[in-house]
């Protein structure tokens, strides 16, 4: 669809003579007017002076987990007695599915996918022998 253009402006004389130009929309075309921006404020939003909204607040974000456990103690069964665990695992899974999915490429893809293949073919001759075999008779 064609971009539809504004009306030619008009010059209408107003107040005393003065000239003026107007965007007129005529029937079926429609004068583009630009979107305006609405500020939207929650009700309870702190009024802040020009002096504290020019305050500069620096967070640093580490990767520390803050939950994990400063010191590990473990038993060892092979010495018998408990032991400080130097390394603490800070790895946090926060999803996990298990699931099939192989690539293609891997050497049990290939393997799988040439079982697949071998399947399918076996059916595809299954199919041809019942059809000789049923319509000789």
């Amino acid at each position: 669809m064609p971009v539809k253009k504004a009306a030619p402006k008009k010059e209408v004389k107003e107040d005393g003579g003065e000239k003026k130009k107007k965007a007129a929309a005529t029937e079926g075309e429609t004068a583009w007017v630009e979107p305006s921006t609405v500020i939207v404020k929650p009700e309870g939003q702190l009024q802040l002076s020009e002096k504290e909204l020019d305050v500069e607040h620096t967070r640093l974000m580490s990767a520390k987990d803050p939950v994990a456990p400063q010191n590990l103690i473990r038993f060892n069964f092979k010495e018998k007695q408990y032991k400080l665990d130097a390394t603490v695992d800070q790895c946090a899974c926060h999803f996990e599915m298990e699931g099939n999915l192989l690539h293609r490429d891997t050497d049990e893809g290939k393997r799988i996918v040439s079982d697949l293949d071998a399947k399918r073919i076996a059916a595809e001759r299954a199919q041809e022998m019942a059809g000789l075999g049923g319509g000789g008779g």
